[in-house]
């Protein structure tokens, strides 16, 4: 908090398990997560920006960022003002089934994610002053920044405006597997996992690519090749989903003596 740091963390999971018979039983999952990081200026300065040290700009009112490069002297920077929270939703059922030498279980997980930021990143403006205006014609470093910094005269100049984005996806997962006791000796584990992907939406469509030559139609100022959702083959997203994740699972063990088990296995993921 003495840096202007700060966050908060909730989560809550709640999990019921279900005997519906002897050989079969049902497990629910439902679990929630938040996180709330936010940084800002630190209590002593905040409330401070360029226009309190005389210069003549536009800073964001209420949140103030501050960025002053004087080579070979000082430097001061309040350019990293963020919120984001992060908020995860999740929920899962797994179903077991055993009889004779197999015990079976399949079930899905869906976890639904959001990704709210504001950021007022060089809002305020970054300048710096290097001593290259001041110095003598031909030679580096001749000059002196701090002079320029007294008399206002910086070598760069930057300044954002607020950036907001509002991100949410999808992440479902899906699976079925297989313990299967083939002899005394021989245990045999098969699995089959399927992880479809999506794209992250931007609640307000700012999401963005490039395809050489096309033109936007969305922005039609835009510069050719820069496009956005809602253009020829971005209808609703940038990336298109991906619907082959499809991750096997083998595993072996076998009891060479009473004393020794060799195991094995492979997966993709």
């Amino acid at each position: 908090v003495s840096v202007g740091m700060i966050g908060y963390a909730h989560n809550a999971a709640v999990n019921y398990t279900t005997v519906v018979t002897p050989h079969l039983m049902n497990q629910l999952t439902l679990a929630f997560n938040r996180e709330s990081p936010n940084q800002g200026p630190p209590p002593s300065l905040n409330g401070k920006d360029l226009m309190d040290l005389g210069a003549n700009v536009k800073a964001f009112t209420n949140f103030p960022t501050m960025n002053v490069s004087i080579s070979n002297w000082s430097g001061i920077g309040l350019g990293q003002t963020i919120n984001s929270p992060q908020t995860t939703y999740e929920v899962g059922d797994i179903v077991s089934w055993s009889a004779g030498r197999h015990n079976i279980r399949f079930g899905a997980d869906w976890q639904i994610f959001r990704l709210d930021i504001i950021s007022y990143y060089l809002s305020g403006g970054s300048i710096s002053f290097s001593g290259q205006l001041l110095g003598d014609p031909g030679k580096v470093n001749a000059g002196n920044a701090s002079a320029e910094f007294l008399l206002g005269l910086g070598s760069s100049w930057r300044q954002q405006s607020v950036s907001t984005w509002s991100l949410k996806n999808n992440y479902p997962g899906f699976f079925v597997q297989d313990d299967w006791r083939v002899s005394s000796r021989l245990s045999v584990n098969l699995g089959l996992r399927w992880e479809p992907v999506f794209d992250f939406h931007e609640g307000r469509g700012k999401e963005a690519t490039f395809v050489p030559g096309q033109q936007s139609t969305v922005f039609k100022n835009a510069p050719l090749g820069l496009l956005f959702v809602g253009d020829k083959g971005y209808d609703n997203t940038i990336i298109p989903p991906d619907w082959n994740n499809i991750a096997p699972r083998i595993g072996l063990a076998y009891q060479l003596t009473p004393k020794t088990v060799i195991r094995s296995a492979y997966g993709m993921f």
